[in-house]
């Protein structure tokens, strides 16, 4: 995916997002995290409880606003499922 990258690792089920710097300031990078994270909290019924899940924002995803982010979050989560 050329707007995140996304680690899976087995464990509690926690959710973590972080940013890189490429994508600017402090403020654009928190403002990604919470609307990344509100993404995800509208899709938390298809979180495995078993993963351990950590997003990685690029720049190109920095952007992303509304349903283009719950998208984005929704074809991540696809990967878990075969």
């Amino acid at each position: 995916m050329p707007y995140a990258q996304v680690i899976f690792l087995s464990g509690q089920g926690r959710i973590a997002i972080g940013t890189s710097r490429q994508i600017g300031s402090i403020v654009k990078r928190n403002r990604t995290k919470r609307r990344w994270r509100e993404a995800l909290r509208t899709l938390l019924s298809q979180v495995p409880e078993n993963l351990d899940t950590f997003i990685i924002v690029k720049p190109s995803g920095a952007d992303f606003k509304g349903q283009s982010v719950i998208e984005a979050v929704r074809v991540i989560l696809s990967q878990l499922r075969p």
